[in-house]
């Protein structure tokens, strides 16, 4: 089953998503490998069947006060409160009391007994949402939190498509996602792109217009709040986007560099594709987190006042 947030809260949402970042993040220090790593990757996976427990409490209306926050009272809440009790609840024990260790003692597991944790972990947390919000685990995005309809399905399908290996439509998928959301973002500037306008059609020599091309891209990522080496990066993977195109859908990316995707290796795909997951979402939830009508909308709500005036 999708997930539908018109069937739970908002709130919920944004939980059932951190919880699966905390324990995406867990993974991700725990292949590192570092002791630090796996310090970190502990703390986070006990931090996401924590966050995940306060969740399903709150959305069952169970009632609890702040001093019954300790985990073996959230556990035994939850275990009495949902159908079926809890999937691997001695191991979950052993993995909050392994966290202890590593936040209090500085004791950090072995590589391999964080492997095993990151195991349980996972199917403790899909097991859990599976039985209370029926939900696969696998439907549960940073997409979700994307306000716009076309970027956000955009978007869910290059992280499916990471997790199922296929890093060339994560690269389509991804970039089209970020695109789009950056076009729909610059047409909410107030004179965004006018230098590039002002310019087409002109007959003089190439250079200048190169230039002010160039010139208008630069203050353009400035305006567009980007991070400006994270945005070279993502242009320097991606050369045959260089020239400004308005960009909307994954066919024109693959248009654009599919030929090129085909001969990449896939390692390179994985690390390209890594990178542009992380750095599209960031993009996109900054522009959303500031609403304001379009220059479009100004521009005809000024000519309305006009005609009423």
């Amino acid at each position: 089953m999708s997930l539908n947030k018109k069937d739970l809260p908002d709130s919920v949402v944004f939980r059932l998503v951190y919880v699966k970042c905390l324990y995406l993040s867990g993974a991700r220090d725990a292949e590192e490998g570092t002791k630090i790593g796996l310090a970190q990757a502990i703390q986070n996976f006990d931090n996401s069947v924590e966050l995940l427990m306060r969740t399903v409490i709150d959305y069952l209306g169970v009632k609890y006060d702040q001093d019954e926050w300790k985990f073996d009272v959230l556990l035994g809440k939850v275990r009495n409160n949902v159908n079926n009790g809890i999937s691997n609840e001695r191991a979950i024990v052993n993995i909050h009391q392994m966290r202890n260790f590593v936040h209090h003692s500085g004791i950090v597991p072995s590589h391999d007994q964080v492997y095993e944790f990151e195991y349980v972990v996972k199917e403790f947390l899909a097991k859990l949402i599976r039985q209370v919000f029926s939900l696969d685990f696998s439907d549960i995005s940073m997409g979700e939190l994307i306000k716009n309809n076309d970027v956000r399905e955009l978007y869910k399908a290059s992280e499916a498509a990471f997790f199922s290996g296929d890093y060339r439509k994560v690269l389509i998928n991804g970039i089209a996602a970020f695109e789009l959301a950056k076009n729909l973002e610059r047409g909410a500037l107030f004179g965004s792109g006018i230098t590039r306008y002002r310019i087409r059609g002109t007959e003089d020599s190439q250079w200048p217009i190169n230039y002010i091309t160039a010139l208008d891209e630069e203050v353009e990522l400035f305006k567009l709040r980007l991070d400006y080496k994270k945005y070279q990066t993502y242009r320097q993977f991606f050369d045959d986007l260089r020239p400004l195109t308005s960009i909307k859908t994954a066919k024109e990316v693959e248009a654009l560099i599919g030929n090129n995707l085909d001969s990449m290796p896939q390692n390179i795909q994985k690390e390209r594709a890594k990178f542009c997951l992380e750095f599209a979402i960031e993009s996109i939830l900054r522009w959303e987190s500031f609403a304001r009508p379009s220059f479009i909308e100004m521009m005809l709500e000024r000519v309305s006042r006009l005609e009423k005036s």
